[in-house]
């Protein structure tokens, strides 16, 4: 990992479904007064499907209750490829996990 002011480079393996090992790497930028991390995913085995891939996670304070958004930003190369369903799926289970981390 390489750090840059409020940018980071990240190299990492991961298992995604059926447990194959993919590779990837990210760049990870932090804005801190609007709450925001964003990752661009720069080299990833799935990114033979996609032109990009920016995820983004943003929290908004409303009433005193902190709410936080994932968003999923993505351009298929070839229709026929596969939605990112297993991130999606990645996203919600890691979400939950936080929930119970949290609250118990």
């Amino acid at each position: 990992m390489s750090f840059n002011g409020n940018m980071f480079l990240v190299e990492k393996r991961k298992s995604q479904d059926g447990g194959k090992e993919q590779r990837a790497k990210q760049v990870i930028e932090t804005e801190e007064a609007k709450k925001l991390i964003t990752f661009k995913m720069i080299e990833e085995d799935d990114l033979e499907l996609y032109k990009n891939m920016i995820v983004t996670y943003h929290v908004e304070t409303k009433g005193g209750v902190d709410y936080i958004t994932w968003t999923i930003d993505y351009e298929l190369i070839n229709a026929d490829n596969p939605h990112p369903t297993a991130l999606l799926n990645y996203f919600i289970e890691f979400t939950k996990e936080t929930e119970v981390y949290i609250f118990g």
